[in-house]
């Protein structure tokens, strides 16, 4: 579900692969229904509301939405009401069927009428950033999967006039390709997917033994917002992988907009949890890597720097051995 830009519109013509149709390709899905219209938002006509009412969710597994970018250029909604429809949308697919997983986006940048800033307020006082976040927080109170386009972009302002048909909004059909790809690898893990047909994938909020992928944050995006997600994801596994059925790990997200203080002293007392939660967990259970080895050290470094870009690249550091680590641990059980 969504507007002109995973319907196929490139800005001049209709493409031939639309996004969906790639992901569905690259995912093996047998079948892929785009119920996408251009110039739609989550609330107006034609848009998520009606695109939700038109089919019954419970003859499908999964379900796309990608919203935000007339949300934003038509300047008739508020936040609010953005996420009144998003919600509303959710509700309903759940409610024709609970296992259904649901997989949403924020809108890449867009340029048109001389934007050029992911911050720059429309005449609601919403901007494209603000947009972005909602979608995030939506995504996870409902504990779905998301990816975050503010987070390594295709698109940037470096190359938007060769990436887009029309150099405002419309990728052409190659850089469609590529933003399919990259759905794969954030919703799919870059694997196919196989779907028994007797009985539906479960929701994701149930442990599954699903992969867990921790986005890798950009000093250009939400990178807080980023390590928060990643940061509940963590938590989550630990506590679902424990042979202790009581086991619960003391910690509470705290959302900031910028790094100051209490920033600063939050992260470094989250990581520090981390590494010694991973390191109890892998000192008393047995867990392997693929190569056999055991694992009983979580490598993690517990950043102390008030500078954005070491911050984020030593974090990145320790998602990308947090995620391997998880992984080894889902595969040991």
């Amino acid at each position: 579900m969504g507007d002109s830009i995973t319907q196929g519109w490139d800005g001049h013509k209709q493409v031939d692969n639309p996004i969906p149709n790639e992901l569905g390709k690259l995912a093996g899905f047998d079948k892929v229904e785009n119920l996408s219209v251009g110039g739609t938002t989550m609330t107006g006509s034609k848009g998520l509301p009606s695109q939700v009412r038109s089919v019954n969710f419970a003859d499908y597994d999964y379900a796309l939405i990608s919203f935000g970018t007339n949300d934003y250029w038509q300047q008739s909604e508020s936040l609010q009401d953005m996420q009144n429809g998003l919600q509303q949308a959710i509700n309903k697919m759940r409610e024709e069927n609970p296992k259904i997983q649901i997989l949403i986006t924020t809108p890449i940048q867009g340029w048109e009428n001389n934007t050029n800033s992911l911050d720059q307020k429309n005449t609601m006082g919403v901007s494209q950033s603000d947009i972005d976040d909602m979608i995030l927080s939506v995504a996870r109170l409902n504990n779905l999967k998301v990816n975050d386009w503010r987070n390594n972009p295709i698109v940037t302002s470096d190359n938007y006039k060769l990436l887009l048909g029309d150099q405002m909004v419309h990728p052409t059909q190659a850089t469609m390709d590529l933003m399919a790809n990259r759905y794969f690898q954030a919703f799919f893990n870059g694997q196919k997917v196989t779907i028994n047909q007797d009985d539906q994938p479960d929701n994701p909020s149930e442990p599954d033994h699903q992969p867990v992928v921790l986005e890798m944050a950009s000093v250009s995006g939400n990178w807080l917002g980023t390590f928060n997600d990643n940061f509940q994801k963590i938590f989550q596994a630990l506590v679902d992988y424990s042979t202790d059925d009581n086991r619960s790990i003391e910690w509470q997200k705290k959302d900031f907009k910028m790094l100051n203080r209490g920033t600063y002293v939050y992260l470094v007392k989250t990581f520090e949890l981390i590494k010694q939660v991973v390191d109890e967990f892998l000192g008393s259970e047995d867990i392997y890597d693929d190569n056999f080895d055991e694992v009983n050290n979580s490598g993690i470094i517990v950043p102390h720097t008030l500078i954005v870009a070491e911050l984020i690249e030593i974090a990145n550091q320790n998602f990308k051995k947090l995620q391997n680590i998880i992984g080894s641990i889902q595969q040991s059980y």
